[in-house]
């Protein structure tokens, strides 16, 4: 190699990638990139939740909420969302019967399962969390918190305890489909 030749960029690229590579980093990196999965993170009754990414078909800040006579009190009321009504389901009155007043933090998760639409109305979102599926490990049956029978697993990252929300089993909950009072 000449003087000239470890300035240029590409040449220096190419030993950074060199070196890299016999290190492990882009390897090992690449790998635990690849054996993750993404959740939206959010709060429910005091609790980290935790609901696949790829579930969610929009997050948006809580609407303006019509409600309706002679629902449950946890049945919001009905929200226009880009000219489409959905029915806004408020989880903190569900889960812990603590009817939540949204706020700025308030978030709506917008949920489509086959022709159905669901609206879930959370006090606080935190983001986007990236959790390796070993982390991930299944809720004893009996175990105590509001969200009993809702999640099947948790993962604790971050100093927190996550619930994984299993969205199939809130709608096949008949409480949860019955919603006139």
């Amino acid at each position: 190699m000449t003087q000239g030749d470890e300035t240029d960029p590409y040449t220096l690229l190419l030993a950074i990638d060199a070196r890299a590579r016999n290190n492990q980093l882009v390897s090992d990196a690449a790998d635990e990139f690849r054996q993750t999965n993404t959740y939206l993170s959010f709060s429910v009754c005091g609790e980290g939740v935790l609901m696949p990414i790829g579930e969610i078909t929009e997050l948006v800040s809580a609407p303006a909420i019509v409600e309706i006579p002679a629902m449950k009190p946890w049945m919001r009321g009905i929200a226009n969302i880009r000219g489409s009504l959905l029915p806004l389901t408020d989880l903190e009155g569900f889960f812990c019967n603590r009817r939540q007043s949204p706020g700025a933090s308030s978030r709506v998760l917008v949920i489509e399962k086959g022709s159905s639409r669901y609206g879930l109305l959370v006090p606080e979102v935190y983001g986007i969390k990236e959790i390796a599926p070993e982390k991930l490990q299944q809720i004893q049956p009996g175990a105590s918190n509001p969200l009993a029978g809702f999640c099947s697993f948790n993962a604790s990252t971050g100093g927190k305890n996550w619930f994984l929300l299993d969205f199939e089993l809130l709608t096949g909950d008949e409480r949860f489909m019955q919603v006139a009072a």
